[in-house]
C-alpha cells in the first residue's frame, strides 16, 4: 500500500470519528492549508488538526516539526488486517499543540527546526500505560472546544 494511500486512510478515519460525534470538521485543501489536514469549526473559530498515519505495530515512529501551524496532532494507529476477514481495531493518539513537545525523542532534540521524532510502542498495554496512554482514543480533548 503506498504512502499516499494510508495517509488518506488515517484522514479519513479521523474525520469520520470526528464527524460521528456530531462536530463540523471539514478535510483541509490547497497552499494556505498544508500544515494541517482537517478543519473543525467551533463557534469561537476554527481549530487545525494535522494528522499522520503508521501502519502500526510494524511502524513505531512518527516524525514531525516541532514548530506547529496546528492546534492538534492525531496519530493514527493504522492496524491492518492480514487476512481478508480478519477485524483489526485501528488506534488514535490525540495530542494538543502544546502538548507534543515532551514526547519528542531527546535523541534527536539538536535539531532546530527539522524533524523530530515520537517512539511508540508496538505493544497497546505499553501504550497505555507510557506517557502516550492519556492520549490514547482521548477525543475529549479536541471535541470540548
Amino acid at each position: 500500500m503506498s504512502r499516499s494511500v494510508h495517509t488518506a486512510i488515517g484522514e479519513y478515519l479521523v474525520l469520520a470519528e470526528l464527524l460521528k460525534r456530531d462536530h463540523e470538521v471539514y478535510l483541509a485543501h490547497g497552499p494556505t492549508q498544508t500544515e494541517w489536514d482537517i478543519v473543525k469549526c467551533t463557534a469561537n473559530g476554527v481549530k487545525r488538526i494535522q494528522v499522520k498515519t503508521i501502519s502500526w505495530p510494524k511502524r513505531r515512529t512518527v516524525n514531525l516539526n516541532p514548530v506547529t501551524e496546528y492546534d492538534y496532532l492525531v496519530i493514527v494507529l493504522l492496524n491492518k488486517p492480514t487476512t481478508p476477514n480478519e477485524i483489526r481495531n485501528s488506534f488514535f493518539l490525540i495530542i494538543p499543540a502544546d502538548q507534543i513537545a515532551p514526547l519528542l525523542s531527546p535523541y534527536n532534540a539538536k535539531r532546530q527546526n527539522k524533524q523530530r521524532t515520537i517512539y511508540i510502542s508496538s505493544i497497546l498495554s505499553d501504550i497505555q500505560t507510557s506517557n502516550l496512554g492519556i492520549h490514547l482514543n482521548n477525543w475529549n480533548c479536541i471535541l470540548t472546544e
